[in-house]
C-alpha cells in the first residue's frame, strides 16, 4: 500500500504541474476582465452621480415650496393670535419670520440659484408678492389691536407704530378696534389671498416632481440599456474564461488534490475528475475496501466477546474510564445470572453458553442503543447507561423487571433464569471508592434479599423484586 501510494504521487506531480499553470493563466484572464467590469461599473456610478445631484437640486427646490408654504401659514398664525390676545410676543414672533429667518426670502433664493428664469420661480415669486400684500393687511390689523390694548406704545414694536389707520378706524371704539383687527384677518378678501398663495406653490411643487419624474425616468432608461448591453457582454467572457478554468481544475486539478489528500488521511478516494482518475480512484478504492474489511474484523474480535459478540471487559474499562473522566450522567448496571453454576452443572455448558447468549440478546433489547452493554466475565454483564441520572432509576427498575419475567419463561430447550442486578449512578450522594464498587454492592444486597431484583446504591432496602 505505501508502495502504492509513493508512485500515485509522482503519478500526480507529473500531471497536475502544467495544468496548474494553465488553470492560473486562465485565472489570470478571468480576473482582468472582473477588472474592467469593475472600472465600467464605477464610471456608470460617476455617470449616475450627475443625475443624483440633479436629483438633489428638485429636491432642494420642493422643500424651498414647501418652506414658503409653511412660512406664510406660520405669519397668518402669529398675526391672527396677536390680533386676538393684543400680546407683543405674537408680534415679536411675526416680524423675526420676517426679518430673521426669511424662510420665504430663502425659498425664492433657491430657486433662482437651481431654477433662473423658470415657470416654477415665477409661481413662486407671485406667492412671495401675495405674501407680501398680505402683510400689510396683517400689519394694519395688528396696530387696530394693540391700539385697543393697555400696552404702552413704547413698548409695541417698530413696525406696528408705523403702520397708519385710517380716519374712521382711529373714531372706533377699543373694543370695536379688537373686533375690526380681528374681521380683517378672517375676512373673504383675506382668505382668497392666501389661496392663491397655496394654488401658486401646489402649482410649482406639481411642476418640480413633473420635471424631477421625467428626468429619472428618462436617465434611468438610457442607463438600464447602457448596462444591461455592458453585463452581458462582460458576463459572457467571464462565464467563457472561468467554464475553462474551472473544467480544467474539476477534471484534473482537484481530483488529484483530492486524491493526494486522502491518501495522506488513509482515506478512500473520490470518484470524480476525467476518465483515467476515475479508473485509477475505482482501482484503489477496491483496494482500500478489502483493507478496511480486514481492520474492521480485527478491530471487532479485540472489542468483543466471542460467545455473545457484546462488548469485552476490555473495551467496557475503556468506556468506564472516558465517562468517568469526561464527567457525564450515566448510571452502572452489573447484572449476574442467578444460580448460573447450578444450571451449567445440571444442563451443561452448552446449555449454559446458550443461557449466555440469550441474556445477552434479550440485554440489548431491552437497552437503547446508544446504551453499552458489555460481558465482563463468565455470568457477569453490564450496562452503562448513558445520559441517565439518579431521578429516572424506575425506568431502570421496570426494565430489568420486564427483562427477569421473560427470562423466567422457558422455552422449548432452554430452562428459565433470572437476573440479580445492583445499580449506581454517576450523580449519586455519598459516593463510596468507585461507581463499579458502589454498583456492586447493590447487586450484593440484592443477592441478599432473595436475588431476582436489582437494587441501587444508596437505598437501604433491595428496591424491586
Amino acid at each position: 500500500m505505501r508502495g502504492f501510494a509513493q508512485q500515485y504521487k509522482r503519478i500526480q506531480k507529473m500531471a497536475a504541474t502544467p495544468i496548474r499553470k494553465v488553470n492560473k493563466i486562465n485565472l489570470g484572464i478571468a480576473i482582468a476582465l472582473s477588472l474592467l467590469c469593475v472600472c465600467m461599473y464605477l464610471w456608470g456610478i460617476f455617470q449616475y452621480s450627475d443625475l443624483q445631484e440633479a436629483n438633489k437640486k428638485y429636491v432642494a427646490c420642493e422643500q424651498a415650496a414647501d418652506q414658503m408654504q409653511e412660512a406664510s401659514d406660520y405669519l397668518t398664525a402669529q398675526s391672527r393670535t396677536a390680533a386676538a390676545t393684543g400680546k407683543v410676543e405674537y408680534v415679536q414672533a411675526y416680524y423675526e419670520e420676517v426679518n430673521t429667518a426669511k424662510r420665504r426670502d430663502a425659498a425664492v433664493q433657491t430657486f433662482k440659484e437651481y431654477f433662473d428664469n423658470s415657470a416654477t420661480l415665477s409661481l413662486l415669486e407671485s406667492s412671495l408678492k401675495e405674501s407680501n400684500e398680505l402683510m400689510v393687511t396683517e400689519a394694519y390689523a395688528m396696530r387696530l389691536r394693540f391700539e385697543a390694548s393697555d400696552v404702552k406704545k413704547s413698548e409695541w414694536p417698530a413696525e406696528i407704530r408705523d403702520v397708519k389707520l385710517s380716519t374712521a378706524d382711529k373714531a372706533l371704539s377699543k373694543s370695536a378696534k379688537s373686533a375690526r383687527a380681528v374681521k380683517l384677518l378672517y375676512s373673504d378678501s383675506y382668505e382668497n389671498a392666501r389661496s392663491l398663495i397655496a394654488s401658486h406653490v401646489t402649482r410649482a411643487t406639481s411642476t418640480l416632481v413633473s420635471q424631477s419624474q421625467s428626468a429619472q425616468e428618462s436617465a434611468e432608461a438610457v442607463f438600464k440599456g447602457v448596462y444591461l448591453a455592458l453585463i452581458v457582454a462582460i458576463v459572457g467572457f467571464v462565464i467563457l474564461t472561468f467554464a475553462t478554468a474551472l473544467m480544467m481544475r474539476d477534471l484534473i486539478v482537484r481530483p488529484l488534490a483530492s486524491h493526494s489528500e486522502a491518501v495522506e488521511k488513509g482515506e478512500p478516494f473520490e470518484i470524480c475528475g476525467a476518465s483515467e482518475l476515475r479508473h485509477l480512484a475505482s482501482v484503489y478504492n477496491r483496494i482500500f475496501q478489502e483493507n478496511e474489511e480486514r481492520q474492521m474484523l480485527i478491530r471487532h474480535q479485540a472489542e468483543h466477546d466471542a460467545l455473545t459478540d457484546l462488548l469485552n471487559h476490555g473495551s467496557y474499562d475503556r468506556l468506564l474510564g472516558l465517562y468517568e473522566k469526561k464527567g457525564a450522567h450515566f448510571a452502572l448496571i452489573l447484572c449476574d445470572v442467578d444460580t448460573f453454576k447450578q444450571v451449567n452443572d445440571t444442563y451443561g455448558h452448552e446449555v449454559g453458553d446458550q443461557i449466555l447468549k440469550r441474556v445477552a440478546s434479550m440485554l440489548k433489547a431491552t437497552f437503547r442503543t446508544i446504551d453499552h452493554v458489555c460481558r465482563i466475565g463468565g455470568d457477569e454483564f453490564a450496562v452503562i447507561m448513558v445520559e441517565m441520572t439518579s431521578d429516572l432509576s424506575y425506568t431502570i427498575e421496570e426494565k430489568i423487571a420486564a427483562l427477569n419475567n421473560q427470562l423466567l419463561q422457558p422455552t422449548e430447550s432452554l430452562p428459565g433464569v433470572s437476573l440479580s442486578v445492583g445499580v449506581a449512578f454517576s450523580d449519586r450522594e455519598n459516593p463510596g471508592a468507585g461507581i463499579y464498587q458502589d454498583a456492586d454492592k447493590a447487586l450484593y444486597r440484592t443477592k441478599e434479599n432473595g436475588r431476582c431484583g436489582v437494587n441501587f446504591y444508596g437505598d437501604g432496602e433491595q428496591s424491586a423484586q
